[in-house]
């Protein structure tokens, strides 16, 4: 399994770079396509322009960047089979790295913190989570993104290409335990936020004492542990490999190996957040609906106004 691992991610073959190459591709598209559907809706449709859909549009603006800084430079250095550029251009992007990582981290358990609030004070939630203080929670999240950026500069951290993760990065002391606080503040609002869902689900349905209610708590749980699953699954392995990899002295290919599988999977959630925790709304799906559907009628427009012109 180790050999086929190392051969599909580190050998010289078209077809499989091709593999690589194309999963990148399909994960930068639905990367861009989603959460540009996240922001454009929320800009166009007045009634989502509420405080906890501001984290999500800072969220999804977040994974835009990090998507555009990440994922072009991977599909040039594999086609190309070695990085190219300079090394002011790979300070650049590693610095640009540790911004969207730790930010998107920081917004995340905040987008989770605001659903906790929301299912424990309901009341607290709609009277004091104002604009101003969902403004103020993007900044804080903001903030350790950018310690991340200057800290390392600070030190002189030096960035080199890690052919794992297939992009700039450098070791930094303050970077990773910004980036370990982050981690660890996400995973606990994420869990606990699901947890009360779901035992929210519960308590409701013991009110009810319905099938429809059992059949309730079910599909609760069953989206709860997706959605913190998903977390979990696309962090976790990647955290624990790059520790194992800052720990040893010489990293093997094998490492290198399990580090790119990690970073590949955790590249899904450029997407699937918006798809998890904006998708799951019905007011953003029915507005996306309305947007393909204005969108639709465009293209019709567009079409007969150049019939008209033949």
């Amino acid at each position: 399994m180790a050999e086929e691992v190392e051969g599909l991610l580190f050998a010289d073959s078209t077809a499989q770079i091709g593999v690589q190459v194309v999963y990148l591709l399909i994960v930068l598209m639905l990367a861009l396509v989603t959460n540009s559907l996240v922001m454009s809706v929320v800009y166009r449709e007045s009634n989502l322009q509420t405080p906890g859909n501001l984290l999500l549009v800072a969220l999804s603006l977040i994974h835009v960047f990090g998507a555009v800084n990440s994922i072009p430079i991977t599909v040039f250095v594999l086609m190309m089979g070695g990085y190219r550029f300079s090394q002011v251009f790979c300070t650049v992007q590693g610095l640009a790295g540790n911004f969207t990582i730790v930010s998107s981290l920081c917004l995340l358990g905040a987008v989770c913190g605001s659903r906790l609030l929301l299912v424990t004070r309901p009341t607290e939630y709609l009277t004091k989570f104002t604009d101003r203080v969902a403004k103020a929670t993007v900044s804080a999240c903001f903030l350790p993104g950018y310690l991340a950026v200057v800290l390392p500069l600070v030190e002189g951290t030096d960035f080199r290409f890690n052919q794992g993760m297939l992009v700039c990065w450098g070791y930094s002391k303050s970077a990773n335990a910004i980036f370990l606080v982050s981690f660890l503040w996400c995973l606990l609002s994420t869990t606990v936020t699901h947890y009360l869902s779901y035992r929210e689900a519960k308590r409701l349905a013991a009110i009810k004492a319905s099938f429809g209610a059992s059949v309730y708590v079910w599909e609760t749980l069953k989206r709860t542990a997706f959605m913190a699953g998903a977390f979990w699954i696309t962090w976790l392995p990647g955290l624990i490999i790059n520790i194992i990899i800052a720990e040893k002295d010489t990293a093997t290919t094998l490492d290198y190996a399990l580090q790119r599988t990690f970073v590949l999977l955790n590249l899904l959630t450029t997407f699937l957040n918006p798809l998890l925790y904006a998708f799951t709304h019905q007011f953003i799906r029915d507005a996306i609906k309305r947007q393909f559907y204005r969108m639709y009628l465009t293209i019709n427009e567009a079409i007969d106004d150049l019939k008209a012109l033949r």
